[in-house]
């Protein structure tokens, strides 16, 4: 019985993630929960520091730097959250490690800070990052079950990405202590998002879908604009935030994924302020809408 409990629960947590059953059950936590948002409290930490990165761009972006986390908008991810990784399938993990990783020797700094490339899989289409400040793990792979392989030393290939041997810059220093702290239940609620990030609802009522365009093909949905055109605005600071943004998913569509009474953040309930939804989990508050 406990096997065909966990099996059913990798089942629905796969056709709302869009995991493969293997890579679901990977993430199934104890008591055959869904284990979206159960993990160590570093990868809550990278998760909601990661929220920042995704859910800023354009002019309207609220971080202290330039970020090019955004861009993995525009490529075919699944959030795969485990325990203690976030695993993010993808059949360019290269070009989605560019995005996320800097590159030595790279002047310009537009990655995520202290995330380094700590190892190849057994073949080179699958990297783990660490990020220095949390001790965090993050990994990027082609293999459609979320497997990294036996970890190999980062080795020489045609992106040559920071590695744990290189040390935190000025720059990167000061956009950490530039970016704004959440508190435990506002990190929690950011994570949940980035868990979510490619969730879509097996009955077709919300849809994140990486936030590029609605898969749900609803009459009214937003027309998603290029990559230089987008504007998406995560301010805030302890436990009240605000999400701004001009294209998909719908607010409500945030509502859903985040109070889905199977899928969703548990506790996490939804109320309507003026032309907003505030989303409350314990004591944060994250109010959702468009610009």
């Amino acid at each position: 019985m406990p096997h065909s409990t966990r099996r059913k629960a990798a089942a629905t947590r796969a056709g709302t993630s869009g995991e493969r059953l293997r890579a679901a059950a990977a993430g199934i936590s104890r008591g055959n929960r869904l284990g979206f948002d159960e993990c160590t409290p570093a990868q809550t930490e990278l998760r909601a520091m990661l929220a920042l990165h995704l859910f800023n761009c354009g002019k309207q972006s609220a971080l202290p730097g330039r970020s090019s986390a955004h861009f993995l908008t525009w490529y075919t991810i699944i959030m795969s959250p485990r325990y203690d990784d976030l695993v993010l399938i993808s059949s360019a993990p290269e070009n989605v490690c560019g995005y996320l990783v800097q590159e030595d020797g790279d002047q310009e700094f537009n990655e995520i800070p202290g995330l380094r490339l700590e190892s190849r899989g057994a073949h080179i289409f699958s990297l783990k990052l660490r990020h220095m400040a949390t001790g965090a793990t993050m990994t990027v792979t082609d293999n459609r079950n979320g497997r990294h392989g036996k970890a190999t030393d980062p080795g020489q290939h045609w992106r040559q990405f920071a590695t744990l041997d290189t040390p935190l810059t000025d720059t990167e220093k000061r956009f950490l202590a530039g970016l704004p702290q959440p508190y435990p239940d506002a990190r929690h609620l950011l994570a949940a998002l980035v868990a979510r990030f490619s969730a879509t609802d097996q009955r077709r009522r919300w849809a994140l879908a990486q936030w590029y365009s609605d898969p749900l093909r609803r009459p009214d949905a937003p027309k998603h604009p290029w990559a230089d055109e987008i504007s998406r605005r995560l301010a805030g600071d302890g436990d009240n935030w605000d999400l701004r943004w001009d294209s998909h998913p719908r607010p409500e569509d945030i509502v859903g994924a985040l109070t889905d009474p199977v899928t969703g953040l548990a506790g996490a309930r939804a109320s309507k302020a003026g032309g907003d939804y505030v989303i409350a989990y314990r004591s944060a508050r994250l109010a959702v809408g468009r610009f």
